[in-house]
Order: C-alpha cells, then sequence, then structure tokens
C-alpha cells in the first residue's frame, strides 16, 4: 500500500532550487498547456514507468476513440535544468531510493517511512505548480509500482481538470448571460468567452467563438418546460432536444439514438438524468458532428422542468479536455439564480 503525503519535507525544495539544477538560469517568459507534465525520471527507469503511465492516463470517452490527454515529457535527474521545470504546471518525480536524488528529496516526509511513497506539494519552481514525488523501493519493478502509478495518474488528471477549468474561467463568467439568467429565474457559470443568445422566449444557446484558423465550437443550451408536461426519461429526453435542435443550432441538428449512455448525476441536490450521445448536421455541404452531453433538472419550486444540451465540434482532435469544460457548466446549473 502506498503510502501518501500532502508535503514533501524541505530538503526538497533546498535540494531542487539550489544545488541538484544549476543556478542563474532565467525564468521562461510563459509555461506550457496544462495537458503537459514533466516526469523527472532516471533513463533507466522510464521504459517501464512510461508502460504503466500510459495504462493509468489513456481515457476513453463515451463512444469516440481512446485519446492520451496528457503529453509526459521525460528528463533524468541528472541532466534535467530550472528551465524544464519552471514551464511546467505538473512535474512528476520516479525513482528508487537508492537514487541520491529521490532519497533527499522524500527525507523528512511523513510517507517516507515505509515504501512506496508518494508525496505532493505546491509552488515549487512557479506560483501554481503541483509536484508529485514517488519514491519506489529499490529494484522496484513494473507489477511492484503499478498500484503506486495508478494513484499518480489519478493526482495528474486532478490536475489537469483543475487547470483546464482555471483557463476556461480565466476571465470570470460571462456577466450578460449572468443577469439573462437571473432574470430567467436560473443560475449558470458561463465562461466569459462566449458569444450567446435567446433562440426563443425559453431557449438561450451559449457558444463559444469559432474563427478561421480553428473550427472547434462548445455550445450549451438551456430550456424549460412545466414540469409536467414532459416525462424524465432518456427517450423524452432526446425528442426533447431533437425538437430544440431543429431551430436553436445551425444545420437542423439530428440527434442520434444510439449509441447513448444513460446515468444519474446529483449536482443540484437530486438525482439528475444524464444522456451522452452524439449529433449530426449538414453545414455548408460538409457532415458534421460530434459528442453531446445532456440533462433533465427539475425544480419543483419553479413549476419547471429543464433541459441542459451540450456539445462539440472538435475535427481531428482530442475531445476530453472540451468534454470537461461542458460538464463544469452544467454542474453549475442552480434552480435558483
Amino acid at each position: 500500500m502506498t503510502r501518501s503525503s500532502t508535503a514533501v519535507a524541505a530538503p526538497l525544495l533546498a535540494l531542487l532550487l539550489l544545488g541538484a539544477f544549476g543556478c542563474g538560469e532565467s525564468r521562461p517568459p510563459t509555461m506550457l498547456a496544462e495537458y503537459n507534465v514533466l516526469v523527472v525520471t532516471p533513463d533507466p527507469l522510464w521504459s517501464a514507468v512510461s508502460g504503466v503511465l500510459d495504462d493509468s492516463l489513456g481515457v476513453r470517452p463515451f463512444g469516440l476513440p481512446a485519446e492520451d490527454p496528457l503529453r509526459l515529457t521525460q528528463r533524468d535527474p541528472e541532466a534535467v535544468t530550472t528551465s524544464d521545470l519552471q514551464r511546467y504546471r505538473q512535474v512528476l518525480v520516479v525513482g528508487g531510493t537508492d537514487v541520491s536524488f529521490v532519497a533527499d528529496a522524500l527525507e523528512g516526509s511523513p510517507a517516507a517511512a515505509d515504501l512506496p511513497a508518494l508525496s505532493t506539494t505546491r509552488d515549487v519552481w512557479v506560483e501554481g505548480q503541483e509536484v508529485t514525488v514517488l519514491a519506489l523501493p529499490a529494484g522496484a519493478d513494473e507489477a511492484g509500482m503499478r498500484a503506486s502509478l495508478g494513484e499518480v495518474g489519478r493526482i495528474l488528471h486532478a490536475g489537469l481538470t483543475t487547470w483546464t477549468l482555471d483557463r476556461m474561467y480565466a476571465g470570470g463568467t460571462h456577466p450578460e448571460i449572468d443577469s439573462a439568467t437571473v432574470a430567467a429565474g436560473f443560475g449558470l457559470d458561463v465562461p466569459g468567452i462566449y458569444d450567446w443568445r435567446w433562440a426563443s422566449d425559453s431557449v438561450l444557446v451559449a457558444a463559444s467563438r469559432p474563427n478561421d484558423m480553428d473550427p472547434l465550437l462548445r455550445t450549451v443550451l438551456v430550456t424549460w418546460r412545466p414540469l409536467d408536461e414532459t416525462e424524465s426519461t432518456p427517450e423524452s429526453l432526446l425528442d426533447w432536444r431533437e425538437a430544440v435542435a431543429a431551430t436553436a443550432y445551425e444545420g437542423e441538428q439530428t440527434t442520434r439514438r444510439d449509441p447513448i449512455e444513460v446515468s444519474e448525476v446529483t449536482t443540484t441536490g437530486s438525482p439528475t438524468l444524464q444522456v451522452r450521445g452524439f449529433w449530426s448536421a449538414i453545414v455548408d455541404a460538409e457532415l458534421r458532428g460530434g459528442p453531446t452531453l445532456m440533462r433533465v433538472v427539475d425544480c419543483p419550486e419553479q413549476g419547471r422542468r429543464y433541459l441542459l444540451d451540450s456539445w462539440i465540434y472538435a475535427p481531428n482532435r482530442g475531445k476530453y479536455r472540451y468534454l470537461i469544460q461542458l460538464e463544469s457548466i452544467l454542474d453549475s446549473f442552480r434552480c435558483a439564480p
């Protein structure tokens, strides 16, 4: 069982900041995108580490090809530079305690008494950075490190989610949408970078701004009906979306009925029906499509049943990070403003 700690001992900071990586290197002007992770591990260990990490970091969003949302770059402890370390929001240090770098890093940590030991700390080389140290028993093999690196995978995915949402909301929520949703009787946190419009008196559409260089499009829609006018079932949800999409979206979208994934989530204090699926449309004589995330939320105090719809158009790229963004926006829905 891996012992964990939320702080790495002071000797790690002294070692990494002063001794191990040299002095006088200039701070890089910008950090790399949030999906980049620096892995500091000895070269001979990297092949085993990378094989296990690949298994724990890969994701397969429903109905989509598997993808690797995190991009790993490896450096040997003897070769990594301060400039390298300052460019990454997430740094992972892996090695046996027979490597002096790892032993010094873990000295004094509460987790150090029992190996493998996993510790994390923040703000080491740059503000907002998270550093994870995994110390392995001397001679650890791939099987021995699999469980520990599985936990590391969860930490790195959580970091990706945090920084993805921080970036999306860097400019705050959209003040006009905030006012519009309050006036309509509900709450929704939409990033300030989105455009928005009322497609009808009870259909609000918010979407990211595409451009000629990048066709990426993320869209969120909120509409409602009287609580007793429609059922809260997957079939009724898909029918409702189909009817709204015909006029609210470009290209008369079709809501595909297969495959779909049905589940329940709890974000408003009560179970909420959620359906993942796919849309398609002909736009400018071109067939387009992508994933959808839909929910039906009941607000008995208002006598309303809400449809929350979201979808992505992101050709020739991974969808995982954009699904994180849309799921976060839907999670922010509130019956009361």
